[in-house]
């Protein structure tokens, strides 16, 4: 079974070039985006099916934040995994994403290392 991922990001082509990377890389699913924290925790809210993660950038402009979709994400518990993948990323911004509910924290200059945390995802869930 696919792993299935919602993505946040307000950049078109980068939401884009994310989307075809991860299902070209793994069995997974890309089951909605959204480019604003209010459009994405309304699509979250209004989904029937589940999904298995969330992975969001942390300036979600016109308006919201990563920070406060991760908050809108953890306090109904649709996810088994929300992935915070942002250009914003400190060790304070990464400890914050954590304390927040984050599983995991990366740089979108770190491409790769995310890539293959959810390839290994993707994996976890077709052993499953």
């Amino acid at each position: 079974m696919a792993l299935t991922i919602f993505i946040a990001e307000d950049n078109k082509l980068a939401l884009d070039s994310l989307a075809e990377l991860l299902v070209t890389i793994a069995d997974v699913e890309i089951v909605g985006s959204a480019n604003s924290e209010m459009a994405a925790a309304d699509w979250l809210v209004s989904q029937q099916r589940t999904w298995d993660v969330l992975i969001t950038d942390l300036l979600l402009l016109p308006g919201g934040s990563g920070f406060g979709l991760i908050r809108h994400a953890k306090s109904f518990g649709a996810f088994t995994r929300v992935v915070v993948f942002s250009d914003f990323v400190t060790p304070a911004v990464a400890e914050r994403c954590v304390a927040l509910g984050a599983d995991a924290v990366f740089k979108k200059s770190d491409l790769a290392q995310m890539l293959d945390y959810v390839r290994g995802l993707a994996g976890d869930a077709a052993a499953g």
